[in-house]
């Protein structure tokens, strides 16, 4: 029982590693493109303020895509896989 344990929270460290990583690199993305828009339309405001706005949009709409994508697909994958190995 306990190996099922410890490798459940293997899987979960890697799995939350991955999500912190992918997190930073698409705010980083974002970030780019957001500074080249502004550069490019030059409006108004500050560039921080314009890039800050941009950014806290963006993180209300990646935070449930990447939870998604990071924790229940794999999870689900992989529960499809073992239903499939006992069923067989």
């Amino acid at each position: 029982m306990m190996v099922w344990v410890l490798r459940l929270v293997v899987i979960f460290a890697l799995l939350t590693a991955v999500y912190i990583g992918l997190g930073w690199y698409m705010r980083w993305l974002r970030r780019q493109e957001l500074e080249a828009e502004f550069t490019a339309n030059q409006p108004t405001e500050d560039k921080r303020e314009y890039v800050a706005r941009g950014l806290k949009r963006y993180d209300r709409s990646l935070r449930p895509k990447l939870l998604i994508g990071v924790y229940a697909l794999p999870v689900l994958f992989i529960v499809v896989l073992l239903s499939l190995a006992n069923w067989t």
